[in-house]
């Protein structure tokens, strides 16, 4: 700390000089320092650096000034603000004395008349500063100084700047405005617009622990705290403290109601009841039977994920039956579900995923005895955690392969070569999982051993999701072939495997129920685990459940009971025409699709009187045709594997895309345009290849890229090869980095292509088919999805803010980039913008005025994602199959 004083010291020379460190509170730390220029004692508060990285420096400078110009003798005022050497301060008065909460920490409970006092004094400070507009939203007594026995407001507006400037990105830091014991409800629920009747709520549990010693909402954790908090369970401070005036607790009884309508309209009316014997709300004490209460019991883990995403769009119902509670927490527009989560068994730790820092995403991880979230560096891009038995260790899958890292952070290290689905620990040392060639194996992962196979590896069936039994008896795993994917068991002692039942995602509970996904929603049968087998009915008790096209759920379970899983979720998707302007219009009004997730894709025919499309329909991802100016879409390719990445040949009669037989793996096929014939495979390559069509002008080459792994870095690179004349494809780039979205121009002179050689990706340009006659780089500063004009003189790509650029060239004399200019934003509706390792997300009509794109459909409230935690499953599921 000396340090970072010295520092200070060095940048602030002649105004402050920083004379030692007084306190730290949850946004700032302070300092007494010296004010240089007035002579006087000043309490200088410095906000911390991660808080200053979300909110950003000059928008909390901005946002603090509004308070400014706050004068009343129960608020603090500001003196000063500013930001030097990377850092941003704020200067106050320093108050000699001590905090109401130092006061409450020796005394517990005040006189009566004292609390009362404070109480209106801080309610009339509060009530002047709501109308001036400021709300402080974050009252508690570490923020009341006592100034010779007066109260005065500290820190006012600060939680108000650090939230305005967050913009509603404090919680995915782990940082939070408002402190558990004193925030509302609308608070607790991730409200970003609370109003005046929040800072009543505060000042309510304020008085609340004057006079009983204690806040009036009380927990093992903050989460617990707020769980109490937002389902409005009554307090009545004279239960605690008999000699409470019955004005004095109808007042707190009427601040701390569950919705804001429902407290005083302003706090001088909070300041006044509290001096009228008369006031009376809701009937006083002695009419309110001790036996009341409406509290629901709902898991601390509730609002831990409320916290998590930020996602609550409106205060959550529950619904109870005996113990089990079930709750629902709308999310707010733009939000996806996410299948990487995990719960430890005792259902008190979450891991999840957020955008990270980095590239990619990156893990994250809860305790319920912290409010705030944890990011763990250096883990993007992170997917399908499973926290070990212990708590301590999480692996998860990033870069082709294992990974652990430590639950309270620090550098991960590598374990083995792995896919990219569920891990699993057994209590016998081992963890399992799905390895590379598509079975179950395990690895010591303290150990340097090699990985040993579990089950046997099967030509077109992979094993994936593996659960591990107690005592690591045996294992269940999901085995995905050509049909509907199912449930099998091995018997780790007799290396036995076997069927048994059609679903995925398998998760056996402590009450001996195996519960699986089906494409009709959650089921579960008894499981008898010495027998290895299951037993009795199968029963349905999740119906409306987010699924993939295969029928893997969006789901976890803890051993405690504890399950959290996702409904509703994903908008249908429609094509836009969107102007150089970035003014967008429907193609056709009315016509909707869903065209999936990374692997999706869309062409404009050569003449631009068609589309070709991916889309979601009853036997899953085909492929479809659409005349642009009406009639109905035509189908081109039925059931099987999904498919993706459809593009036309140069002469609008052939349709080229990408799918999976289980037999051939990741190829390149064909299919006639007008859909006659059957769809046949025109690539043979032992490497998996992930999109592939003719180049145009006259389609002698065929222009690939390989797939490589998700979400890793490698194994994609930019091929060509003409069939039946070369006996092996032609690399445009050579080398390690990664290529990726190659672009032929319309003339067929130029590739375009993106490549992270520089350290990011950027758009990158060759001669072709002769990739090397040269090299020119286009975008300067990140880019990604190569886009050609048809009037040769013009290319476009989307840049790393979203951007669409566009960049005029001249190849009359090789190839050079002449100008360049931002075009227009795309939201988050847009999904040109979601995938970089692709090409074929937008085209261009032949007029090179308008812009083919898909965006998202605005869904309505009642159709958002919806996140939805059942508190003691167990119990219903003994209800439902009992033993």
């Amino acid at each position: 700390m000396s340090e970072l004083i010295s520092r200070l010291n060095e940048a602030l020379e002649g105004r402050y000089r920083l004379v030692r460190e007084v306190g730290e509170g949850g946004m700032a730390t302070v300092f007494l320092a010296d004010d240089l220029r007035h002579e006087r004692k000043v309490a200088l508060k410095v906000l911390k650096p991660e808080l200053s990285a979300v909110v950003g420096g000059e928008r909390f400078l901005s946002e603090i000034k509004t308070t400014a110009n706050l004068q009343h003798p129960n608020i603090l005022p500001l003196f000063d603000s500013g930001r030097v050497d990377g850092l941003i301060f704020y200067v106050m008065p320093y108050v000699e004395g001590e905090s109401l909460r130092d006061r409450l920490d020796r005394e517990q409970q005040l006189a009566v008349e004292d609390a009362v006092k404070i109480a209106a004094d801080l309610a009339e400070g509060l009530d002047y500063a709501h109308r001036q507009g400021v709300i402080h939203r974050d009252m508690k007594p570490a923020n009341v100084l006592l100034l010779d026995g007066k109260p005065v407001i500290a820190d006012f507006g600060i939680a108000l700047a650090a939230g305005a400037a967050g913009q509603g990105r404090l919680t995915e830091t782990g940082l939070s405005v408002g402190t558990p014991y004193y925030m509302s409800p609308e608070q607790a629920t991730g409200d970003t617009t609370v109003g005046p009747a929040s800072d009543t709520f505060s000042l309510g549990c304020v008085l609340y622990e004057m006079l009983v010693g204690d806040p009036p909402y009380e927990g093992s954790s903050a989460q617990a705290v707020l769980g109490k908090i937002i389902t409005g369970e009554p307090v009545h401070a004279r239960r605690r403290r008999p000699s409470v005036p019955l004005h004095v607790d109808a007042a707190i009884r009427k601040c701390l109601e569950r919705l804001p309508a429902d407290r005083f309209a302003a706090t001088a009316d909070l300041a006044r009841a509290l001096n009228d014997p008369t006031f009376r709300h809701g009937g006083d004490e002695t009419a309110v039977s001790g036996k009341v209460n409406r509290a629901l019991a709902i898991t601390a883990f509730v609002l831990a994920v409320a916290l998590v995403w930020s996602l609550v769009a409106r205060p959550p119902e529950a619904t109870t039956s005996g113990s089990v509670t079930t709750f629902s927490l709308a999310v707010a527009e733009g939000r996806e579900p996410t299948t990487s989560l995990d719960l430890s068994d005792d259902g008190r730790t979450l891991v999840t995923t957020l955008l990270g820092e980095t590239e990619g995403v990156e893990l994250w991880i809860r305790d319920l005895d912290d409010l705030g979230l944890t990011r763990l560096p250096g883990t993007a891009p992170g997917m399908v955690p499973a926290i070990s038995p212990d708590g301590q260790t999480i692996v998860y899958y990033a870069g082709g392969e294992l990974r652990l890292v430590s639950a309270r952070g620090g550098t991960p290290r590598s374990v083995t070569p792995a896919r990219p689905t569920r891990p699993d620990w057994g209590d016998d040392g081992y963890l399992y999982f799905g390895a590379l060639g598509g079975r179950i194996a395990r690895i010591d992962p303290d150990g340097d051993g090699e990985p040993e196979p579990v089950t046997a590896e099967e030509a077109g069936a992979a094993h994936r999701d593996v659960f591990v039994l107690p005592g690591s008896r045996a294992i269940l795993y999901t085995r995905v072939s050509r049909g509907s994917p199912e449930i099998w068991v091995h018997d780790l002692g007799g290396g036995e495997s076997r069927m048994l039942t059609v679903g995925a995602k398998p998760f056996v509970t402590p009450t001996g129920h195996l519960v699986f996904g089906t494409m009709e929603g959650l089921r579960a049968m008894r499981f008898d685990a010495r027998a290895l087998t299951v037993t009795g009915p199968e029963v349905g008790f999740v119906e409306e459940i987010t699924s993939t096209e295969l029928g893997f759920p969006y789901y976890v379970l803890s051993d405690n009971g504890l399950l959290l899983y996702w409904k509703g979720g994903f908008a249908d998707d429609e094509f836009v025409w969107v102007d150089r302007t970035g003014l967008a219009r429907p193609v056709e009004s009315g016509w909707s699709f869903m065209a999936g997730g990374a692997d999706q894709g869309w062409d404009l025919s050569p003449d631009g009187s068609r589309i070709t499309y991916r889309a979601n329909g009853e036997s899953g991802y085909d492929l479809w045709v659409k005349e642009i100016e009406g009639g109905p879409p035509t189908r081109l390719t039925f059931g099987g594997p999904p498919d993706w990445k459809p593009r036309w040949s140069p002469d609008g009669t052939e349709i080229t895309f990408g799918s999976r037989p289980d037999s051939l793996g990741w190829q390149i096929w064909q299919v006639r345009a007008d859909g006659t014939g059957e769809p046949e495979v025109i690539t043979s390559s032992d490497v998996q290849l992930s999109l592939g069509y003719w180049a145009p002008p006259d389609g002698e080459w065929l222009v690939m890229r390989t797939r490589g792994l998700p979400n890793t870095r490698g194994g994609r690179d930019v091929t060509i090869i003409r069939p039946g004349i070369d006996s092996f494809p032609t690399p445009i780039s050579a080398g390690p980095d990664e290529e990726t979205g190659p672009e032929v121009s319309r003339d067929g002179r130029w590739i375009a292509y993106v490549s992270d050689e520089t350290g990011q990706f950027e758009v990158f340009v060759r001669p072709f088919p002769d990739g090397r006659g040269g090299r020119w780089q286009v975008s300067a500063a990140g880019g990604t999805m190569p886009l050609w004009a048809h009037n040769g003189r013009e290319m476009f790509y989307v840049d790393l803010e979203h951007r669409v650029v566009a960049v005029s060239i001249d190849t009359r004399n090789g190839f050079r980039v002449t100008g360049e200019r931002v075009l227009f934003q795309l939201d988050a509706s847009y999904a040109t913008r979601l995938y970089r390792w692709t090409s074929g997300l937008w085209d261009i009509a032949p007029d090179d005025q308008r812009f083919l794109m898909v965006r998202s459909r605005d869904l309505p409230a009642e159709d958002r994602p919806q996140l939805i935690v059942v508190q003691n499953f167990l119990e219903e599921l003994e209800r439902l199959l009992p033993d």
